[in-house]
């Protein structure tokens, strides 16, 4: 390693050419001196000017912030939420939809590959079997706000609603998170005079009706769900799919490519609620069975 290496740069402004998307909502770019920075608020392609405000463990990397844009990616936008610089929630508002589903399917190209030492999946190279595609229901000018159908916010010291600031445990108020469904952000708006320091959840249900409930709440709470003409009864506390429409995309998708058909036996292992269970049940009909491992 270089003497340089070992110069710290923190506070300084660099000018950097921004490379490929890396986890945690930053691309990756070089510094003059070699080494990698890892850059927050930057698209791939850009220039732009950004202010180092950290390195790795004895300088082997930098992590800097956009302050200037200099040559903008065109998919470049907007945050749609006013709290995106200060809330920890996400990373990639600064990005189209289309943009940020490219991304985050790059970087989990580059994981597989870099980590896993894999290739090729079924015969087709990594880049090209792995995509983040578009949920059905979703237009292609959705912002991807108004989604969730489960949000959890802390409630800070006034009993307000909040959001933990990026990399930190303090806390940002909000009014609520676009992210949410608007039935959620509607009630969220009204809330006031929480407990201090307890999380609290807003979860909406298929039938209509939000469950608020906090880490407190000694009681059952259950939401309905209905997906493929099937409906379930999941406690409040347990796992479904956030996305409005990612349950009856992921049950089509397996469904397709399984190819289950009536009399086959499947095996459904950490079947959770049993989302794809119900769905194949009806597939291989009363000839055939499904095994589910609950977890």
């Amino acid at each position: 390693m270089s003497d340089t290496t070992s110069e710290s740069l923190i506070g300084q402004l660099l000018t950097l050419t921004i490379g490929a998307p890396a986890n945690g909502g930053t691309c990756v770019a070089r510094a003059d001196d070699g080494r990698v920075v890892f850059v927050r608020d930057a698209l791939p392609g850009e220039v732009v000017t950004a202010r180092v405000t950290g390195e790795g463990k004895k300088g082997r990397f930098l992590e800097a912030e956009v302050e200037e844009v200099l040559t903008s990616n065109s998919q470049r936008v907007t945050p749609p939420c006013r709290y995106s610089r200060e809330c920890g929630g996400c990373d990639l508002q600064h990005a189209a939809l289309p943009l940020q589903r490219e991304m985050k399917a790059q970087i989990v190209v580059d994981l597989i590959q870099r980590l896993g030492g894999v290739t090729e999946i079924g015969g087709v190279p990594v880049a090209q079997a792995i995509t983040c595609e578009q949920i059905g229901g979703d237009e292609p000018a959705d912002s991807g706000l108004g989604t969730r159908t489960r949000v959890r916010y802390a409630v800070d010291e006034e009993g307000r609603l909040a959001m933990r600031r990026r990399g930190s445990h303090g806390l940002v108020q909000v009014e609520s998170c676009p992210l949410g469904t608007p039935a959620l952000s509607s009630i969220a708006s009204e809330f006031r005079d929480g407990d201090p320091g307890l999380d609290v959840e807003f979860i909406e249900s298929d039938d209509g009706m939000v469950v608020v409930r906090t880490a407190a709440d000694d009681y059952a709470q259950v939401v309905h769900r209905e997906v493929a003409e099937l409906s379930w009864q999941i406690a409040a506390s347990g796992f479904w799919q956030v996305h409005r429409n990612a349950a009856e995309a992921l049950v089509e998708k397996v469904s397709r490519l399984l190819g289950v058909r009536p009399g086959n036996r499947v095996l459904d292992l950490y079947a959770g609620a049993g989302l794809f269970t119900g769905a194949l049940a009806r597939l291989v009909g009363s000839r055939g069975s499904v095994d589910a491992v609950e977890s």
